[in-house]
């Protein structure tokens, strides 16, 4: 096989392995993003004491609930972008890889023919 072929295919099978190692970074290797972003760790509830003889607790329990909502719906909308980001990049990864695999097998069919052909035609192989 030709070196420039082989060279063109590693470098298009070396593409779909980074691409396929970006889209672990995009999807933090398999963590479960919501998971690792919540909020209760920050923010931990009061008990339900606290909360009826501590005022500061209930300033607390009332700005928990103002920002546990809406923080929520912006981390479901991060975790549907990590997965949409990675499940393209994981498709792209593939596509590649394919186009390598189909390329190299066009070109070595191509040099199949070419040295049946020089046989067809008596001239000695190369």
């Amino acid at each position: 096989m030709d070196e420039s072929i082989r060279n063109k295919y590693d470098v298009m099978v070396a593409a779909s392995r980074r691409i396929r190692e970006i889209a672990d970074t995009i999807t933090l290797g398999g963590t479960d993003f919501p998971s690792a972003a919540a909020l209760e760790d920050a923010v931990p509830p009061p008990t339900g004491e606290q909360a009826v003889t501590d005022p500061l607790e209930t300033v607390h329990m009332q700005i928990a609930t103002q920002v546990r909502r809406p923080y929520r719906s912006a981390s479901e909308a991060v975790d549907r972008f990590i997965k949409a980001a990675g499940e393209a990049a994981e498709e792209l990864s593939v596509n590649v890889k394919r186009s390598a695999d189909e390329y190299l097998a066009r070109e070595e069919r191509a040099a199949q023919g070419f040295v049946r052909l020089r046989g067809e035609l008596g001239e000695p192989p190369r």
